[in-house]
């Protein structure tokens, strides 16, 4: 896939981040999570468990295992973020907002947010990427 700007931003910042001893970028771009994560692909993010389920040019998805207690750090994305609550309680911190099993939760494009788990089990939700 071809490097589009926010991706070649994303990487020189995570290089400048790298130099200087930050660890924290808050825009996560469509290619480079496209580039980064097969399907069939986890990799553990904060403490939670993200499988890529979908990898098509237009569309990704995840089944995404967060634990209690656990958040993600405020990040944004240029693309489209749908978040299916599967089981648990899941809390939007940019909403102050709790989200039961069933809840569909819609992020437009570069719209912050603060996902976290504040029930004592497991929160699943199934993400959906759109480009």
């Amino acid at each position: 896939m071809k490097k589009d700007r926010y991706t070649k931003a994303f990487i020189l910042l995570e290089e400048i981040n790298k130099i200087v001893g930050l660890r924290y970028v808050d825009l996560v771009p469509w290619g480079y999570v496209y580039d980064n994560w097969k399907i069939g692909q986890v990799q553990n993010i904060n403490g939670s468990s993200n499988t890529c389920l979908i990898r098509t040019e237009g569309h990704m998805r995840f089944l995404t295992i967060i634990p209690p207690g656990c958040s993600f750090l405020p990040h944004k994305h240029d693309f489209i973020e749908h978040v299916k609550v599967q089981s648990g309680q899941f809390y939007e911190g940019s909403r102050e907002k709790t989200y039961e099993p069933g809840d569909l939760i819609k992020y437009r494009e570069f719209e912050s947010h603060v996902p976290k788990n504040i029930s004592n089990e497991p929160c699943i939700i199934q993400v959906d990427f759109y480009r």
